[in-house]
Formats: structure tokens, C-alpha cells, sequence
């Protein structure tokens, strides 16, 4: 159920990630909703429990891929992208704008618009922004959502099938739920970017790049309907990203509502005239890899 219908940490249930910023921002939202300082909270108001498979399957993944032997490049678009003309010329642009004789070299660059966006996100300075153009930022933009389209999202396959054990788990919990004649309990799951986007392969959200593509699917280049893609890692997964899966009972059937940065959004496979899904097509979009192939060991090797 959605966090708002919380009464007590009594029908809630936390989990995070093994990494300790993910159990400071589960204590801090979980505070928020008890009306509490962090302080105050008692081991019984908030003792999240570590599930990895659920806040970390993509880590994981990786990890039992390194571990074959199986070695990680970026994807030919990115690196095509990385090397054209129009992503050149704004490295010498930025390079001649702060004084310098030669080209920044890629590492470096990087570091300067992670300046700018970091500094931006945290600070509020628009100091390392100054020697972009907004058109050079929205290209260094458009390479990111390269990178993250094809990296972390559809361009590897597993990337689209390793969410399936936090997908079951929204499946089992919602039809726990639906089962229960007394007070519904929340569910909070504290993970990372890492998690968001595939998870949002998962369920088939954004999958083209840019909509005007056609048999081009998953191309993506710098050309006058650029602006048109709709993956975008900005909205996807910004900071304080989340996804909230609302259980309703509509007229004694119940419906699922989707929510990414409280906004509601309609799956692929869910009815398109309305934000409300049946939950016997939601809980099949959840279940569509099998149990018994939904594991590491399975979908995460050679």
C-alpha cells in the first residue's frame, strides 16, 4: 500500500541495500512519516531488514559476470556518439571558453560536467555550468542517456530480466494484500540508481530513444528531432528517484496505479485508456520471467 495510508511502523516493512546511505534515507523517510526525529525512533519503529536480491540485483549481476571473466564495454551508439562531429566540437568549445590550447582530454571533460551537474544538484552553483552552452549541455545530456539506455537499460539483456526478484516481490505482497481483512501494511524498498533503471526495462517504460525512429529503434543521433527520445535518465532516475505501486478496490476489483516520482505512468502491457491496471495484468507483467529462471545463477552468466 502506499506509504501515505501509514498509521504506525507496526504494517510497515523497510528493506535496504548493504550501503549506508540507503539506511539513512529509509531512517529519515520513515521518521517523516512517524512525525519523529530520527533520534527517536525505536529499534521496534524501525529495524530495516537487508534483502539484496530486492534493493542490489543488478550489482549482483554484474559482479557474477566479472567473476566469468566477462568484461563490460560501452555500446557502439555511445562511442560513435562520444566521437562525432557535434560532440568534438563542443569538447573544443568548452576547452577554448576556459583557456586552453588543447582539447580536454575525455576523462577530464567528464569531470567538468560532473562539476556542473552535481554542483547544480547539491550546491545550487551554476559555477562549472558557465562554460557550457545550453545546446552543448543538452548533446552532453543526450550521450548520457546513451550511455544509460544501452548500458544500464535495454542494450544488455539481463538488464531487462534481473529486476524479476524485486517484480515477484511486488506480486506476492500485492496479492498477500488483497487476501487481508484487517489493516494494510507498506512496503518500502531503499535501493539505487543501479536499480531504477533496469527496473524501469522491466516493466517497458521509455523503451525508444527517440519515438520518430521507426525500424531505427534504439538509434539515437544528433539531429534536429533529438529532443523527441524518451529515455531520459534526468527524469528516470534523478535524485530521490522511487517507484510507488498503489493496490486500490474499484467496485470489488482490484487495480494497481504506477507512480514514478509521484506521477502516474501506464505500463506497456497494462489497458491504455487508463492509469489503473487490472491486477491480473499487473501481477503478469511481475511474474513474466518464471521462479525457477528468476535467479543470479541463472540469468546472470555466460
Amino acid at each position: 500500500m502506499y506509504p501515505t495510508l501509514l498509521s504506525s511502523s507496526s504494517n510497515l516493512e523497510v528493506a535496504i541495500s548493504r550501503e549506508i546511505r540507503t539506511n539513512q534515507t529509509a531512517a529519515a523517510f520513515v521518521a517523516s512519516l512517524l512525525d519523529k526525529e530520527e533520534t527517536e525512533m525505536t529499534q521496534t519503529e524501525f529495524k530495516p531488514l537487508k534483502l539484496p536480491m530486492l534493493t542490489e540485483f543488478r550489482t549482483i549481476c554484474i559482479d557474477n559476470f566479472k567473476k566469468q571473466g566477462v568484461v563490460f564495454e560501452k555500446h557502439m551508439q555511445y562511442k560513435d556518439f562520444l566521437t562525432s562531429p557535434s560532440m568534438e566540437s563542443v569538447r573544443q568549445a568548452v576547452s577554448s571558453r576556459i583557456g586552453l590550447r588543447k582539447p580536454l582530454d575525455a576523462k577530464t571533460f567528464k569531470i567538468l560536467f560532473r562539476g556542473c551537474a552535481f554542483g547544480h544538484a547539491i550546491f545550487n552553483s551554476d559555477a562549472w555550468c558557465a562554460v557550457f552552452s545550453n545546446q552543448e549541455l543538452r548533446l552532453i545530456e543526450m550521450l548520457e542517456d546513451l550511455d544509460d539506455y544501452f548500458g544500464d537499460a535495454y542494450g544488455r539483456n539481463f538488464n531487462s530480466k534481473v529486476p524479476c526478484s524485486l517484480g515477484l516481490d511486488v506480486a506476492d505482497k500485492f496479492i498477500e494484500q488483497m487476501k487481508e481483512t484487517g489493516e494494510k501494511k507498506s512496503f518500502l524498498r531503499f535501493s539505487h540508481a543501479g536499480a531504477i533503471k533496469p527496473f524501469a526495462s522491466f516493466l517497458g517504460l521509455y523503451d525508444l530513444l527517440n519515438s520518430n525512429l521507426g525500424e531505427n529503434h534504439g538509434k539515437c543521433k544528433a539531429s534536429a528531432d533529438m529532443e523527441s527520445r524518451e529515455w531520459r535518465s534526468s527524469l528516470i532516475s534523478p535524485f530521490s528517484a522511487n517507484f510507488a505501486f498503489v493496490l486500490y478496490k474499484c467496485n470489488d476489483q482490484f487495480k494497481v496505479l504506477t507512480r514514478l516520482q509521484e506521477t502516474p505512468v501506464r505500463l506497456p502491457r497494462c489497458p491504455p485508456n487508463s492509469y489503473l491496471c487490472p491486477l491480473d495484468q499487473f501481477t503478469s507483467i511481475m511474474e513474466r520471467i518464471p521462479r525457477s529462471q528468476c535467479s543470479h545463477d541463472n540469468l546472470c552468466r555466460i
